[in-house]
């Protein structure tokens, strides 16, 4: 289940908490709009997004067509880091992910004994976590699993 999506650099992106059960995401249309007036461009894609990115989405540049590029890597987006709070095997995990660095995603495992697979294993490494302190609801734990994207894009 994800629990929350927030930024911890990016201090004007509003954190998204979620409930157990079926949480549905709506774009509010302002007082005064017209029929012809949309909700298109509230947020509600690039919530898919980020969710997809936090998941090891590809992060490509395209070189030819930015409109087609992945949005964190571009210069707006690049340098800020955003996390996703969600259950593993019934225990709390945190993953952090910058489009600067975009072949490496940061999983804060938290409790790690009920997962199926242990982390360490294969390319998997330990390491000090760059995000430590940054997060919106307090320190991040002082150790975690970073573990290299599937390939560079370039």
């Amino acid at each position: 289940m994800i629990r929350e999506i927030f930024s911890t650099t990016l201090r004007t992106f509003k954190m998204l908490k979620f409930r157990a059960g079926l949480n549905i995401i709506l774009a509010d249309k302002s007082e005064g709009a017209s029929q012809r007036q949309t909700r298109n461009g509230a947020g509600k894609s690039s919530l898919l997004e980020i969710v997809h990115f936090l998941t090891s989405g590809d992060c490509a540049i395209n070189k030819a067509d930015r409109n087609k590029s992945c949005i964190f890597r571009l210069p707006e987006l690049e340098n800020h880091a955003f996390a996703m709070k969600m259950d593993l095997a019934g225990q709390p995990v945190i993953v952090n992910r910058t489009g600067a660095e975009h072949g490496t995603i940061v999983v804060d495992p938290g409790e790690t004994s009920k997962w199926p697979i242990q982390p360490g294993g294969g390319n998997a490494r330990v390491a000090p976590n760059p995000y430590a302190g940054r997060a919106a609801d307090g320190p991040l734990s002082g150790c975690v699993v970073t573990i290299p994207g599937k390939r560079k894009l370039e």
